[in-house]
């Protein structure tokens, strides 16, 4: 799960969770990163959204949305907060289509100025 939350920018797919995580995750499979993030958003730490019928988005709260929650002991295996702010301040993976970051900031899911020079 701390996979997801450390992939690079405000957003995780099950692509770049893949390809950007320190040890290269080819074995993720789409099940088992859906999985991972309905926990992480039930965590309340995101939400998975499903925008086309391949895998979901996951789409996490900013660094102040869970200071709190992020250093509950029940998270505390997770990641620091350090970690979660310096990953979540990158632009998001280039393995992630501008299209799909173009439907994400139509919907109103993810702010433009989130999505850092992309």
């Amino acid at each position: 799960m701390s996979g997801v939350l450390l992939t690079a920018g405000p957003i995780a797919t099950m692509k770049s969770l893949q390809r950007t995580s320190k040890v290269f995750l080819f074995s993720v499979t789409k099940s088992k990163f859906d999985t991972a993030s309905q926990k992480l958003q039930a965590a309340n730490l995101g939400s998975l959204v499903f925008l086309n019928k391949s895998s979901g988005v996951f789409i996490k709260k900013t660094p102040d949305e869970i200071a709190s929650i992020l250093t509950m002991p029940e998270n505390a295996d997770l990641c620091t907060m350090e970690e979660y702010t310096a990953r979540f301040d990158l632009p998001p993976a280039g393995i992630i289509k501008e299209s799909l970051l173009d439907k994400l900031v139509e919907q109103g899911l993810v702010a433009p100025r989130d999505l850092k020079s992309w």
